[in-house]
């Protein structure tokens, strides 16, 4: 069988003359027969043709792949690679057939991708309801992976623009209310219900009927309450749940701060904010989640407080350059400029943690 390092030898061989040549010379291995090599061996080739624009030659060698692979699963994977190489080669029609073949496939990862490049392309071309249909079956597909949340969103606003988001609604609902356990018919319900708030918050509530001990109903039915401006209602939700859900403690405590907030009561946001943490057993990295949660609700003198005090406990250069970020939010925050751009300036300066550099870098470009 030819070895990976083989087909390696002869890709750096063609990568050289692609360089100096533009031709590709005959194969390194003398020994290696095409007639008899595996499938991984075309691929391979193809793989480094496509990285190197020379499309054709990749589409070509793609086919050949697929032609020998045994393995179902292996062919799909070339087969979608073969598209993109086609699509790249400016022959969209001949990718969209592929993706047709693919998306009836019993592999519902690939025929989700398929489905999903294949309506993206019909949109661009007008076809709406053919778009439609296949982002709908990506999007009904509990298996479609990240492909569903990316369907929904293409597909909700074709609907709403082609008249047609209602006539899909009262057909979904029936369905969602005998199984309130289709997780990704629901999400497409409500994504249908985004502009109907109060219409969220009654379908939530007949589906916890049916499903009172369902964790991710409550938690929709939460967000949906709160997005309602029904924070009462939400507050029982929540409060419901840090109770009787011990492993939902800190989520609800989290969302009840934010209900505080809205109300006008900081005061019991920030009580809401130390219980949340309560379970964080070192000093340091609960003063820290506490200066975090209090950015996040504006709290911004609270969250000076924890950062100076997560500050002055630690002596892990780690947490200390983390603790100086949060403090230098917050005093940009409260308009302390001066003492904001001197907590941030090292962080911008220094290339240990790149991601914290960007944000004081962030926050200092608006002093």
């Amino acid at each position: 069988m030819l070895t990976r390092t083989v087909i390696l030898v002869w890709a750096v061989t063609i990568l050289a003359a692609q360089i100096h040549t533009q031709e590709i010379p005959a194969p390194v291995a003398k020994d290696v027969s095409e007639q008899s090599a595996p499938a991984t061996y075309f691929a391979e080739l193809a793989d480094v043709k496509q990285r190197f624009t020379m499309y054709s030659g990749a589409a070509e060698l793609y086919q050949t792949a697929i032609l020998r692979a045994q393995d179902p699963a292996q062919r799909l994977h070339y087969q979608l690679s073969l598209a993109d190489v086609l699509v790249s080669k400016g022959d969209a029609n001949s990718a969209m057939q592929v993706w047709d073949t693919i998306s009836k496939s019993s592999y519902p990862m690939a025929a989700s991708k398929a489905n999903f490049r294949l309506a993206q392309r019909l949109v661009e071309a007008g076809k709406a309801d053919e778009a439609a249909q296949r982002l709908e079956a990506v999007a009904l597909n509990p298996l479609s992976g990240n492909f569903r949340d990316a369907a929904i969103k293409i597909l909700v606003p074709l609907l709403k623009s082609s008249g047609k988001a209602e006539a899909k609604l009262a057909e979904f609902l029936p369905r969602l209310k005998q199984n309130s356990q289709d997780r990704s018919l629901r999400e497409l319900v409500l994504a249908l219900q985004s502009d109907d708030l109060e219409g969220r918050v009654r379908t939530l509530a007949e589906l916890i009927k049916e499903s009172p001990r369902d964790i991710e109903l409550q938690r929709d039915y939460g967000s949906a309450l709160i997005a309602a401006n029904k924070l009462d209602d939400a507050v029982h939700v929540y409060d419901a749940m840090r109770h009787n859900y011990p492993s939902e403690q800190q989520y609800a405590l989290q969302n009840l701060a934010v209900i505080y907030i809205r109300k006008g009561t900081p005061e019991a946001a920030e009580q809401a904010v130390v219980e949340s943490g309560a379970q964080i057993q070192d000093s340091v990295m609960r003063k820290l989640y506490f200066a975090r949660q209090a950015l996040q609700l504006k709290l911004f003198a609270l969250a000076e407080k924890y950062a100076r005090e997560s500050f002055s406990e630690t002596t892990s250069d780690g947490f200390k350059i983390s603790a100086e970020m949060e403090l230098g939010d917050a005093l940009f925050n409260l308009g302390k400029m001066e003492e904001a751009r001197k907590v941030l300036n090292p962080i911008a300066e220094q290339d240990v943690y790149s991601g914290l550099k960007i944000r004081a870098k962030k926050i200092l470009s608006q002093i």
